[in-house]
């Protein structure tokens, strides 16, 4: 495995929903973001305003990647925190 089917996987080679989703907030999130731009640049014709958009969009991207891999890696823990459980009861 290699790239970004790496990356969606679990640990157990299959893919985990956390990490699918997060990956497409984040593509709707940069796709949706350059959309708006370009909606309001030349069908509404206002300016582009950079300052506000350097100091918008990647807060927006960091926050989606944040929560996302906050989300997973808490989701691991739990996950051998439980296999751990589970290994003692068997004993």
């Amino acid at each position: 495995m290699s790239g970004l089917s790496a990356i969606l996987r679990a640990a157990s080679g299959e893919f985990e929903t956390t990490r699918v989703l997060g990956t497409f907030g984040v593509l709707l999130y940069a796709l949706g973001a350059h959309g708006l731009l370009l909606f309001e640049t030349i069908w509404r014709g206002r300016p582009f305003d950079l300052a506000s958009y350097c100091t918008a969009f990647p807060g927006g991207l960091v926050l989606l990647i944040g929560t996302a891999g906050g989300v997973a890696a808490l989701k691991d823990r739990q996950v051998a925190r439980s296999r751990a459980i589970e290994k003692e009861t068997l004993r």
